[in-house]
């Protein structure tokens, strides 16, 4: 109406600067309506994400006094996700941060519901060697923050890197305890990708095994993954080259990552050093060639044997876990008695 009036009405010096003031406050009008409208939608947003995140997490949300607050330093890279250092109040925490989310709904909500399922597995894990669940607290548009607590030593590798003289075949110990855990639960719990960078170490210089069930989760093609990050080294020949029968052997590629484990404790480096690209070393694993035996004092053939036992080609030809920790036990005490009569 007003606009017609404009139109029909001479534009005389006295009514020019209402037509310019009215022009104006239409447009002013637009604003707030179109303002409102998308504060409108992003609060039916937002509330639709809170119910997902509700449904889907719901049962792993952390519930605390104080806010998470993440000191924006990430300490470690993985394939998909970063590791920052964060606080709860006082608690300082390990936050999983998830890099970018898929584009596709339909892909995330399908990560979604996988990341649930197993966060429910290592949910259900409580041993000394295994790092807790604590739980989990959204993040706007993306998949939700992981929350474990944090371990001052770092990862396994970082803490024999910094103590030289710290008991290798304590930790490797450790691992083979959790991983023995983790198999004997009741449906069994497979880790699926045992290897230094997953082992982190305590106060009391225990190893503990974390990303329960993690590589379980299968993440989709347009996901960013970061170089350099990949697990070939430690992974399993029939992982790159499934057969049909293999899903009945889930155990015993945990074993082999296990053995690729114990070398990488004891050299202090990733197996396959010989070898610089990933591909190289997949080739390698495929064609049944293994890393070669360095010249390392603490690689005595006893555990040299123990490691190949645990990579065998044939999974059905590898030690278990069981055995493997009985093995590493004597060997623990063979080499204490050795150093006690040393020191005599």
């Amino acid at each position: 109406m007003a606009t017609l009036l404009f139109v029909t009405l001479p534009l005389s010096d006295s009514l020019f600067p209402r037509v310019i003031i009215s022009t104006w406050s239409l447009h002013f009008l637009y604003i707030v309506v179109r303002t409102f409208i998308h504060k409108y939608r992003r609060m039916q947003h937002d509330q639709c994400e809170s119910e997902r995140f509700q449904s889907i997490f719901g049962r792993h949300f952390l519930e605390a006094k104080d806010p998470l607050t993440l000191n924006g330093y990430y300490f470690a890279t993985g394939a998909y996700a970063d590791m920052s250092r964060g606080n709860i109040g006082e608690d300082i925490v390990t936050v999983k941060v998830w890099r970018g989310v898929p584009w596709s709904v339909k892909d995330r909500t399908n990560l979604e519901m996988q990341l649930s399922k197993q966060l429910d597995e290592w949910k259900r894990c409580a041993h000394i060697n295994i790092v807790p669940f604590l739980g989990v607290q959204p993040r706007q548009n993306n998949l939700p923050l992981l929350i474990t607590p944090h371990y001052e030593n770092g990862t396994v590798m970082r803490y024999i890197s910094k103590n030289p003289s710290a008991d290798r075949f304590y930790l490797i110990n450790g691992i083979a305890a959790a991983v023995g855990y983790l198999h004997s639960l009741s449906p069994p719990i497979f880790h699926g990708d045992i290897r230094g960078s997953n082992v982190f170490v305590d106060d009391t210089g225990n190893a503990c095994l974390t990303d329960i069930s993690m590589a379980k989760v299968s993440f989709p093609s347009d996901w960013s993954q970061a170089n350099g990050t990949g697990s070939a080294r430690w992974m399993a020949p029939e992982l790159i080259d499934p057969k049909e029968d293999d899903d009945a052997y889930p155990s015993q590629t945990d074993v082999y990552s296990f053995g690729m484990t114990i070398l990488e404790i004891i050299t202090g480096r990733p197996p396959f050093m010989n070898r610089r690209q990933e591909s190289s070393v997949i080739f390698d694993v495929y064609h049944g060639r293994r890393p070669p035996r360095p010249a390392n004092s603490e690689l005595t053939d006893s555990i040299w044997a123990l490691i190949q036992s645990c990579w065998h080609q044939d999974p059905k030809q590898r030690i278990n876990i069981s055995a493997a920790g009985f093995w590493l036990a004597l060997l623990s005490q063979t080499q204490t008695a050795r150093a006690n009569m040393a020191a005599v």
